[in-house]
């Protein structure tokens, strides 16, 4: 079974999102091929996810329950098919120090709709509403389902 990452800065909202809705919609489709996981570059083990990310995931039937934060480390990376960051920076950082993993390293934004953008941190820019940001996460995982899917399905360890 390959293990599919998807990694923010905290591991308390965008990227606890991404992958407990991932979860949720293997679940509907009734996959179980794929083992999926999250992680944060700036954060704690074992951190509950933040009240505004519990609020949007009771809005859409997402459960968080059993999530706490983890913090990315080199097992964890090696083990996963495909990482999946939130951000370009994310990306970067990631692959500058862990470079045995670059090729498995991917932005949201890019698997799901072929173009490089950031997904804010809701916590880092007041600009952006926690609603918008989790919309746009849940709409890229939608639409991207498929692409993620086949990727990490396909993906190799190496």
């Amino acid at each position: 079974m390959n293990n599919l990452l998807f990694v923010c800065r905290e591991n308390r909202f965008r990227s606890v999102l991404a992958a407990q809705y991932f979860v949720k919609l293997m679940d509907e489709k009734g996959l179980e091929d794929v083992c999926i996981g999250s992680a944060g570059t700036w954060t704690k083990n074992g951190l509950e996810p933040a009240p505004e990310a519990r609020q949007i995931a009771e809005k859409y039937g997402i459960d968080l329950d059993h999530v706490k934060s983890k913090i990315v480390d080199q097992k964890l990376l090696e083990q996963s098919a495909l990482i999946v960051v939130m951000t370009e920076n994310q990306k970067e950082a990631l692959c500058i120090e862990f470079p045995q993993i670059k090729s498995r390293v991917t932005q949201l934004s890019t698997i799901c709709e072929g173009v490089d953008y950031d997904i804010s941190d809701p916590f880092e820019n007041p600009e952006e509403t926690v609603e918008n940001i989790a919309e746009e996460i849940l709409r890229l995982i939608s639409t991207g389902f498929d692409s993620i899917y086949n990727m990490v399905k396909t993906a190799s360890l190496e």
